[in-house]
């Protein structure tokens, strides 16, 4: 879990900020039947508006609004794994002598 992750606000919707291992902000939200995780295209960019990287549904009318927020915590861990996997942080080149 990122360690700058915060919600915005509690319920209807539950949302859940906070910062990619790359410094890309992220955003969370979960309301009525279906919830979302959006990441900026850049460090000062927005997550709300941002690309819709990975979403849900769920069967039960507003289930999404009242989720609790230790799911929300797990789906948005989940998909910053997810993301972290396919967009690997870029290793510094090593420099002769091992330094």
């Amino acid at each position: 879990m990122s360690e700058d992750q915060e919600f915005g606000y509690g319920y209807c919707p539950v949302q859940i900020e906070g910062t990619t291992h790359n410094g890309l902000p992220y955003y969370f939200r979960a309301r009525g039947n279906g919830w979302t995780f959006a990441i900026a295209t850049a460090p000062d960019g927005n997550a709300v508006l941002g690309p819709v990287f990975m979403s849900g549904h769920i069967d039960s009318m507003f289930a999404a609004s009242w989720m609790p927020h230790e799911l929300a915590k797990a789906l948005t861990d989940w998909a910053l794994r997810c993301y972290e996997r396919d967009n690997p942080t870029p290793q510094a080149p090593a420099t002769e002598g091992g330094a």
